[in-house]
């Protein structure tokens, strides 16, 4: 079949011919674009389905200037893999989505950096349709990539598939472990035991997806748990078993134990701020898929801080308003949290999440922290108008095939021109930024500190315990006076941190370990009695967590 494809297609000029002479209208005349133009030509025109077929692929990069149909093929020129994909958009959609392997003769990967994207062989051709502004997804993973975490990279074009011109694409780079994607361990079959079998592995909420999914313990009758990387099919039983039971405790600990234990809670199991984070993308673009389709979150090995932390962030085609899949306008308007009142229901995590004061603290200072620059009004629209002068002349095109006006299955308005679409994009932003503003700045929680983010961003790496490290404290009970001792010298400076249960920081100091085995922390700043939890810890190692009462 390869062999078939190389001696059809790498003939000079039958691509060309291809495309030039096939259809009328539109798909005989586009000739060039200020966008990359990405050609595939299947073998023998086979239309694309949900399994996937062999095909070449030539794309037309330069920056700076036109780009013409007719090459030259800078970027690529080669053999891929492409299949259909979605699910939803896949069955309703007129304009649909691929993925793509690029490929070497043999069969073999072959890792290239398509439109200057960083190096590799799985990507995903993502056809805005749903979405009249063509530009949701784009604008999304840019400020998910401003928050610093990572978001899919991506590069607007223009497709033409087996000489049929098929509108405006986003080139995105597919979910993956990867030094350049999600940077975590490879997990190999046979690490099974130790920190070998700790990471690393991605997750992903959606639909079942094969014998080895499980259901989601919440209320959406269609959210499963599956196994992203590595596949169900090529991870070992022990490693099956470890990350959902790792999953099961976090969820016991949310359910079972108190907020604000630190030791055994659920704060033990999650990296809290990348949780935040994704609440507030989530909640920010009202994604009617949040938390419980296309939800994806990922863990490394305990010796490389391995906590749960969530994303990568992935498909906002239904965001941002103008929204409408059966909800009536629940998706259109700018207000509503979507973790509370999606009909379908979420994960319980997120309002559990919310009864926390710890972590209504650190979503409070997160917030307000991204509203000086990136949350921002004006900010929002330099991004939006950036990207909709990028495809003033793509667009048109894309109308043209695709029209603007034509209702669709999950947008609720048609009609409107392309100004006013991006209008209304605009004017959801800022109403939806100013309701988040109110609530989340009203929500109970401790009181704020600059290192509350910081510390949740940067936990340090758990140490292993030795009797180099031992300490006790007392009394506990105790009053006005409560010692630290260390069994045994350690070198450096040792820190202490004690918070109320409201997660405030109360006390924090430090002392030289080299001079000092006995530590005493004067408690006659804490006016009131009750449950403290404090943190022992020195730069990178946790020495120790633990709860005192004071009398």
């Amino acid at each position: 079949m390869i062999k078939q494809i190389i001696d059809r297609y790498y003939k000079p000029g039958i691509l060309c011919v291809l495309l030039l002479f096939t259809g009328t209208g539109l798909r005989a005349q586009f000739t060039s674009s200020n966008l990359p133009i990405i050609l595939i030509e299947t073998d023998q025109g086979v239309p694309v389905t949900k399994e996937k077929i062999d095909a070449m692929m030539k794309i037309t990069f330069h920056l700076d200037q036109r780009n013409y149909v007719t090459g030259p093929y800078n970027n690529y020129d080669g053999l891929i893999s492409i299949k259909g994909r979605g699910s939803s958009s896949w069955e309703r959609y007129e304009k649909k989505g691929y993925t793509l392997e690029t490929r070497l003769a043999t069969g073999e990967n072959n890792n290239v950096p398509l439109l200057g994207l960083p190096a590799e062989n799985d990507w995903v051709l993502h056809g805005p349709y749903a979405d009249k502004t063509l530009i949701k997804n784009a604008f999304v993973y840019t400020i998910g990539a401003e928050l610093g975490r990572y978001a899919p990279r991506h590069h607007f074009c223009e497709l033409v598939l087996n000489g049929e011109y098929r509108g405006v694409y986003l080139l995105v780079e597919r979910i993956k472990r990867d030094s350049n994607r999600v940077d975590i361990a490879t997990l190999n079959p046979d690490e099974n035991t130790g920190d070998d079998l700790t990471g690393g592995y991605i997750m992903r909420i959606d639909r079942v997806e094969n014998e080895y999914s499980w259901k989601a313990d919440f209320g959406y009758d269609l959210s499963y748990f599956n196994y992203y990387y590595p596949d169900a099919l090529d991870m070992s039983s022990a490693q099956r078993d470890y990350i959902r039971g790792y999953i099961n405790q976090f969820e016991y600990a949310l359910t079972s134990r108190p907020l604000f234990d630190v030791q055994n809670g659920y704060r033990r199991f999650i990296n809290v701020a990348s949780f935040i984070d994704y609440f507030i993308i989530s909640e920010l673009t009202k994604n009617i898929d949040a938390y419980r389709l296309s939800t994806y979150f990922y863990k490394d090995k305990d010796s490389k801080g391995g906590k749960l932390t969530m994303g990568p962030i992935w498909d906002f085609n239904l965001s941002c308003g103008g929204i409408n899949i059966g909800y009536g306008d629940w998706g259109a308007i700018p207000y509503n949290w979507v973790s509370d009142e999606l009909p379908g229901g979420v994960p319980f995590w997120w309002n559990t999440f919310l009864q926390d004061p710890y972590y209504n603290s650190c979503l409070k200072e997160r917030w307000n922290d991204l509203r000086q620059d990136i949350i921002n009004e004006n900010h929002f629209n330099s991004i939006i108008d950036n990207y909709a002068t990028l495809l003033d002349e793509a667009k048109e095109r894309n109308f043209e095939i695709f029209p603007l006006a034509e209702p669709v299955w999950g947008n609720n308005h048609s009609g409107l021109t392309y100004p006013e679409e991006i209008g209304m994009l605009k004017n959801f932003m800022a109403e939806r930024i100013a309701w988040m503003d109110m609530m989340i700045n009203n929500l109970p929680a401790g009181q704020a500190c600059s290192e509350c983010f910081t510390d949740c961003t940067q936990p340090p790496i758990l140490g292993i315990k030795s009797e180099l490290i031992d300490f006790s404290i007392y009394p506990n009970p105790a009053t006005d006076k409560l010692y630290v001792q260390l069994s045994a010298p350690y070198p450096g400076i040792v820190n202490i941190e004690i918070r109320d249960i409201a997660g405030r920081l109360v006390i924090r100091g430090e002392m030289n370990s080299q001079q000092d085995k006995k530590w005493l922390i004067d408690l006659g700043t804490i006016s009131q009695n009750g449950i403290f939890v404090y943190k022992v810890y020195s730069p990178g190692v946790i020495l120790g967590t633990g709860t005192f009462i004071k009398e």
